[in-house]
């Protein structure tokens, strides 16, 4: 392939200090299937956690999601006997990402249905409010009531397909997943056990965090130091469209670069609409596409763990 060209915003905006970003993936219950993607923003000094939902169906020029763009990547390498295709087709969406939304990315995580699962327990589970009995697909049923959720139960409510319309489309379960996790960490694991466990969280996941000057150890710290309500969520400014070739989130440029300044908060300097998108990669000649491209939306609610902790958020 042809050699890699450094992004150009890298060069010419300034980062702020104690930001580390992380770009996770999950996948649902087909291997090379992502049904979600975070964009982790941890803020050490301050101890805050910002996580940006991007849909696993953004849009990208020529009718590609995302989710298309890792799969097709993924089968690329596999044909071409890669040795970490994985790892490298992470690498490539996190590249694709990285150049689009201006946003500098540190490490990448990516975990199969089966690793979240040992990741969910090795915290001893997640405890979540179920308004009624789920089936999954495998066949569990999840008992309405406040509940103990196990890895297996719990990863498979990823990419459970039942939920209202509002609530996928909101992305809302990954909130909800997320700031149980966080929750059982503060709970279940104290500062003895951190390392152990971090160990084994990294051990099942893809990932460019090493285990090298105990990375993993502090960066899961980091992530369940916070108060709860200084861990907050967003979901990607985007708006719904359906095309030939299926449905798709279409990014709103403008409400993006605000939440890249605002919620996201990395850089020294604003970034600007120009800086953005350099490529023009969120966009192409579709009218549809391009209108809704630079059509202006408000930004997407930000919700705080508390506030989900506090049941603002109804699993429907």
């Amino acid at each position: 392939g042809q050699t890699e060209k450094e992004p150009d915003f890298e060069l010419n905006i300034d980062r702020k200090p104690d930001r580390i970003t992380i770009l996770s993936a999950f996948e649902g219950g087909k291997a090379g299937e992502i049904v979600s993607f975070l964009l982790i923003t941890l803020n050490t000094d301050a101890k805050t956690v910002a996580v940006l939902q991007i849909p696993a169906d953004t849009y990208y020029s020529g009718q590609v999601t995302l989710a298309a763009e890792y799969k097709n990547r993924l089968a690329n390498e596999i044909a071409q006997g890669a040795e970490t295709p994985v790892a490298n087709a992470m690498k490539s969406v996190s590249d694709l990402i990285s150049d689009s939304l201006a946003v500098h990315i540190d490490y990448t995580a990516h975990m199969t249905k089966d690793q979240l699962a040992n990741v969910i327990d090795t915290v001893g589970g997640v405890t979540l409010d179920i308004p009624y009995a789920i089936g999954l697909d495998d066949g569990t049923i999840i008992k309405s009531g406040r509940t103990l959720l196990g890895g297996s139960s719990a990863a498979g409510l990823v990419s459970y397909n039942q939920f209202s319309d509002g609530f996928t489309s909101e992305l809302h379960i990954h909130k909800l997943l997320f700031t149980a996790f966080v929750s059982s960490v503060k709970n279940n694991v104290d500062s003895k056990v951190m390392s152990v466990c971090a160990v084994d969280i990294r051990q099942n996941m893809t990932t460019t965090v090493t285990g090298t000057g105990g990375s993993d150890v502090f960066i899961l710290k980091k992530l369940s130091e916070p108060d709860y309500e200084n861990i907050r969520f967003a979901k990607l400014a985007t708006e719904r469209l359906s095309l030939g070739s299926g449905m798709f989130s279409v990014v709103c440029r403008k409400a993006v670069v605000e939440q890249i300044n605002g919620f996201v908060d990395i850089y020294k300097e604003p970034l600007t609409e120009e800086k953005f998108d350099p490529h023009g990669r969120l966009t192409d000649d579709d009218a549809m596409v391009s209108t809704l491209y630079s059509s202006n939306m408000q930004q997407p609610t930000i919700y705080s763990a508390k506030q989900i902790i506090d049941g603002e958020i109804k699993i429907k």
